[in-house]
């Protein structure tokens, strides 16, 4: 990653944060990931995780539809190497060079019954039309540099994974997740 790029990213991490939308207040939740490996969850903690892992980003529910976040960042850096996004069983799967719904390659803009995919400047975007849900990112050479989730709603105590504001579920838990993740996927194979 260039220097330009760098700096881009650490003004962009600070910059950018929870905002108000519109005159109704409506609260967006962001949560945030850099290719350098660093976190912002939904409460504006910030941290470092380097793990080759596959770990929950983000899980939770809205009106019975449930939504998944999943992440596992390249061995060899920092970067996303996969990010899966499944909503109400949709998977959706962005890679450094594709991007694939229900396994089958799309091309942007791409506009379904549950989905929007667009670019959107240098980033794509993809908005779900079934919750308050919008992620965007940014590919680079190699993978995924940058990450972003927003949510348009009120955090639930449901809600879980690494960008999870839940007090009592602890940085150590955080940290543990990525392990316990890996440990379900390799018994159920």
């Amino acid at each position: 990653m260039t220097s330009r790029r760098r700096i881009l990213a650490v003004c962009l991490f600070f910059v950018s944060g929870n905002i108000f939308s519109n005159p109704n207040y409506i609260f967006y939740y962001t949560c945030k990931t850099f290719g350098s490996g660093v976190f912002q969850n939904f409460n504006g903690s910030a941290y470092y995780m380097r793990s080759s892992c596959r770990y929950y980003l983000t899980h939770f529910t809205h009106d019975n539809f449930e939504c998944s976040i999943i992440v596992q960042r390249d061995k060899d850096s920092l970067l996303m190497s996969r990010v899966e996004i499944i909503i109400n069983g949709l998977i959706t799967v962005l890679e450094a060079k594709s991007i694939t719904v229900k396994s089958e390659s799309i091309s942007l803009p791409y506009d379904q019954t549950y989905l929007q995919i667009f670019d959107y400047g240098v980033y794509k975007r993809l908005m779900s039309k079934l919750i308050p849900l919008t992620v965007t990112w940014n590919n680079v050479t190699g993978g995924i540099e940058t990450l972003w989730v927003e949510l348009e709603q009120e955090l639930k105590p449901d809600t879980t994974g690494l960008c999870s504001s839940n007090g009592s579920q602890g940085i150590s838990n955080r940290k543990n997740m990525a392990l316990t993740f890996q440990n379900e996927i390799t018994t159920h194979l």
